[in-house]
């Protein structure tokens, strides 16, 4: 007999509040029809609705955004049963931030939690796992980093949350027995994996064995990821500290030693490339894939020294934030679809309650995306990243008053900010203009002003973990 959660008193206003905000939608307007006939289906049987974050995935090394190595076999291969969002966009921050405008579509202005605020998230904020269990699915939550335990808040609205972490290799049959468990009624699962982030200790990036060494085309004797008696993700931090101290990257790291460690990351994203095989078969196995909504997507990419930096800093840069979004909608609807307009991640919860036919979020920011598939139409001029806009054409970056022409300049290394005044400030105001919505959002938002007054209670073992990882210091 499964325990269902029994809800503290604190709870009960935002339950409340999210069950005054139902609208009855019919089965008809909930049925939109593509191009070729394909159409979402009707909600006589709720699907279920996974989702699925891969931790500091970077859409222009996939195969599937169209990178030269193959390493994302099989994402292309789901893609022939799914929509894929050609330029889609993180809102701002690394790990933790990015994961909580996930869950409940919130900005990070909004929100409040970002790099350098480890803060928890505060449980008067509704999130879809609670959403969802509110109108009865089963909820199941599986992740695998300190950012996103119960500590941090993420354990909100799950019957069953798993945050023990250990990689893929541990977190991968837990959830297949979870899901074996499951009964006929609708579930939400939410995977988060963390094996394509660099690593505390070793080579920056790795994963197991004999995988490894099979897919590592190129190698590099010279370098062990140990240097200066520092490893790994500690030792990348160090030399972005450098850089910013004016020293050159050939003090540190050779172009080889570079090409080694992108040749690392790539191996790390063809290996969860290839764990997500797995999944989708065993989905298949149990009979559950047709009907099951399945989101793939990521918080963040990576730096390569494109901008003068390692990791994931300076995050405002489109090799951060570009992300791959994939939704495979139930019954393969619309499969093969490839979107090329801009959308981010806090359109992600507004979509999939629009997708299952359920009212949205009581306070929700971002926006279905349904019409940019359905219908081939836009949802927004720009998207908000933090200090920066992006258009389908155009990057600004306020903090370091750069302008990007992206048509031209895709590598966004021709600041045309002096080109453009009037441009720069369009942007501005823009920009001001958001930010002041989401302050007033905010404020709108009462029990909002509980985000940074709790406190995470990490061990002094947790706090040297992420410090490991490079976190701690403004970076997520």
């Amino acid at each position: 007999m499964k325990v269902r959660h029994h809800w503290p008193n604190t709870k009960l206003t935002k339950i409340w509040a999210t069950l005054l905000v139902v609208i009855v939608v019919g089965s008809s307007a909930c049925r939109k029809e593509s191009a070729d006939g394909s159409s979402i289906p009707a909600h006589g049987t709720p699907p279920n609705v996974i989702l699925v974050s891969i931790d500091t995935l970077r859409a222009d090394h996939m195969s599937l955004y169209g990178y030269s190595r193959s390493t994302t076999p099989f994402l292309e291969e789901l893609a022939e049963d799914a929509i894929v969002f050609d330029q889609f966009s993180q809102n701002g921050g690394g790990t933790l931030p990015s994961h909580v405008t996930m869950l409940t579509s919130l900005y990070p202005r909004t929100h409040q939690i970002f790099p350098g605020r480890d803060v928890p998230m505060p449980e008067s904020m509704v999130t879809l796992a609670e959403h969802l269990k509110i109108h009865r699915y089963e909820t199941g939550g599986f992740v695998d980093c300190i950012w996103l335990t119960r500590k941090f808040g993420f354990s909100q609205g799950f019957d069953h949350f798993d945050d023990q972490g250990g990689n893929i290799v541990s977190i991968g049959p837990k959830v297949f027995d979870w899901l074996h468990d499951q009964p006929a009624s609708p579930f939400f699962l939410f995977l988060h994996v963390y094996d394509v982030h660099s690593k505390p200790d070793g080579l920056p990036y790795h994963c197991p064995e004999p995988f490894f060494s099979e897919n590592l085309r190129f190698n590099s004797d010279s370098f062990d990821g140990c240097r200066s008696g520092l490893c790994a993700t500690r030792f990348l931090r160090m030399v972005n500290a450098r850089l910013d101290e004016g020293k050159e990257i050939s003090d540190f790291l050779t172009p080889e030693e570079i090409k080694f460690l992108v040749e690392l990351y790539d191996t790390g994203i063809a290996y969860i490339d290839e764990q997500m095989r797995l999944l989708i078969e065993e989905l298949k196995s149990l009979g559950l894939y047709d009907n099951s909504l399945i989101v793939v997507t990521a918080d963040h990419g990576e730096n390569f020294m494109e901008h003068n930096r390692l990791l994931h800093s300076l995050g405002l840069y489109d090799t951060v934030t570009q992300v791959p979004l994939i939704i495979k909608m139930p019954e393969d609807a619309f499969g093969g679809t490839r979107v090329p307009h801009i959308a981010s991640i806090v359109d992600i919860v507004p979509t999939i309650l629009d997708i299952v036919g359920l009212p949205a979020l009581p306070v929700s920011q971002g926006k279905s995306l349904v019409p940019m598939f359905a219908e081939d139409l836009p949802i927004s001029d720009e998207v908000y990243i933090w200090q920066a806009l992006r258009t389908e054409r155009w990057k600004y970056v306020k903090t370091r008053g750069e302008l990007f022409d992206l048509q031209d300049d895709p590598g966004e290394r021709l600041n045309q900010a002096s080109a453009h005044p009037d441009l720069v400030k369009a942007f501005d105001e823009k920009l001001q203009a958001l930010e002041t919505k989401a302050v007033a959002d905010r404020a709108d938002l009462k029990a909002l002003s509980m985000a940074g007054e709790g406190s995470t209670g990490l061990s002094e073992e947790e706090i040297d973990q992420l410090k490991s990882l490079g976190y701690l210091d403004g970076d997520q």
